[in-house]
């Protein structure tokens, strides 16, 4: 707050040489000092200080303390930026390992779908070579079978692109 009290100081004693400035930038100033002392523009007007109010420090120091410079508004804003990047990374990262152990349910299950289809459909033509099916089954669990081999390479395709993504998200 200390600085928002200089810059108000500063205001004060230059205030009478703003005739020269446009009226809209002289208010636009007033303003953004009304807001930096942390009220409302337009309420209220910008507090009235004086810089011979402000002392300087006896002993005071050069050296610049880190926390201090962490203060900052803008070091804080960056902090901030990237510790929201890293939770959005993880974010994304944690997403697509949902997504990877999915993709795996998805894929046994068509494994396993297939596999059935696939011994109906053996089945279905030692059937027709005994004599005991027709031929109109074989087409239809051949169509059947083409479904899930279309499903299963699909599954399998979702996999390796969601595969893609995670070494993407991981920087890769």
């Amino acid at each position: 707050m200390n600085s928002v009290r200089k810059a108000i100081c500063a205001w004060n004693e230059y205030k009478p040489h703003c005739a020269r400035r446009p009226k809209r930038q002289h208010a636009a100033t007033a303003n953004r000092l009304v807001v930096l002392s942390g009220n409302e523009p337009g309420q209220t007007k910008p507090p009235e200080f004086s810089l011979s109010e402000f002392r300087l420090p006896e002993n005071l120091s050069l050296e610049v303390p880190a926390r201090l410079f962490r203060q900052q508004p803008d070091i804080l804003a960056s902090e901030a930026n990237c510790r929201q990047t890293v939770l959005d990374a993880l974010k994304a990262v944690a997403d697509i390992l949902v997504a990877l152990e999915q993709d795996a349910n998805e894929v046994s299950a068509m494994n396993d779908a297939f596999s059935a289809v696939e011994a109906q459909h053996a089945l279905v033509e030692a059937k027709y070579h005994l004599g005991s099916a027709s031929t109109l089954d074989i087409p239809d669990i051949s169509l059947e079978k083409e479904a899930y081999r279309e499903k299963r390479l699909s599954s399998g395709a979702k996999q390796l692109v969601d595969t893609a993504l995670l070494f993407q998200a991981l920087g890769g």
